[in-house]
């Protein structure tokens, strides 16, 4: 799936090996389309439109604002994401650079900003998974890799949610649930038949009950390991 990697079998003895062991672990959920059919899914629908009648209003990405649509769903990141393990704020450059990166194939309609009497309070990102339409080339854009590109870029069935975002003081409302909905619901009726929802920390409680809810799977771990640097001997020396 775009932007996650895949690590072979080997991998992971050979890292416990060299003395590193398990920090965290980061889940992604398989979501398929019928899912939305599911009793579960309707009673999301109907927290989707109790957070609609709290003035909540979601609205897509504008093209023509990029940068200023960018802006605020960066400043939405870094706020979002502030008590969250691992999490290191990003600068405007560092983020500008990253999504610059999926500018040209990302879809407005499934980059979502949800607001409050007009004031930014979450966001949520899907991407379709353009790995779909790259297997396909075989690496090489030249002479004719780029038509085949476009050609079957067209018929991407699969998305990646990559990032849903909440300001703190605006959670428990069910904006979180409203922006998933929104997405997931619009995914389907665009022809995507699944999604990859990732990567969701093992201690996200919240967050995974919110994707359960949507009938999604979980069928990948993503394991983080530390280690240790410090000898003995030169931890010795720091604390005298």
């Amino acid at each position: 799936m775009i932007l996650t990697p895949y690590n072979l079998p080997y991998y992971e003895p050979a890292i416990r090996a060299s003395g590193y062991q398990p920090k965290h672990d980061y889940f992604s959920y398989l979501w398929k389309s019928e899912h939305m059919a599911t009793t579960a899914v309707a009673r999301l629908h109907r927290i989707a439109e109790h957070a609609q009648s709290e003035r909540v209003v979601l609205r897509h990405l504008n093209q023509r604002e990029w940068n200023t649509d960018i802006k605020k769903v960066f400043e939405l990141h870094n706020q979002s994401f502030d008590n969250v393990w691992g999490h290191t704020p990003m600068t405007w450059l560092e983020f500008k650079q990253r999504v610059d990166r999926f500018k040209k194939f990302y879809e407005p309609d499934l980059v979502v900003v949800a607001e409050m009497d007009g004031v930014p309070v979450g966001y949520g990102v899907t991407l379709p998974n353009i790995n779909e339409a790259l297997a396909g080339i075989g690496g090489r854009l030249f002479p004719l890799g780029w038509i085949r590109l476009a050609l079957r870029a067209s018929r991407i069935r699969s998305v990646r949610f990559i990032l849903l975002g909440v300001l703190p003081a605006y959670t428990g409302r069910g904006i979180a649930v409203l922006i998933a909905h929104h997405i997931a619901e619009l995914a389907r009726r665009r022809g995507f038949k699944r999604g990859e929802l990732s990567l969701v920390l093992d201690s996200n409680r919240k967050a995974q009950k919110v994707i359960e809810a949507f009938g999604a799977i979980k069928f990948k771990t993503f394991r983080l390991f530390e280690k240790e640097l410090q000898s003995e001997p030169l931890r010795r020396l720091a604390t005298e």
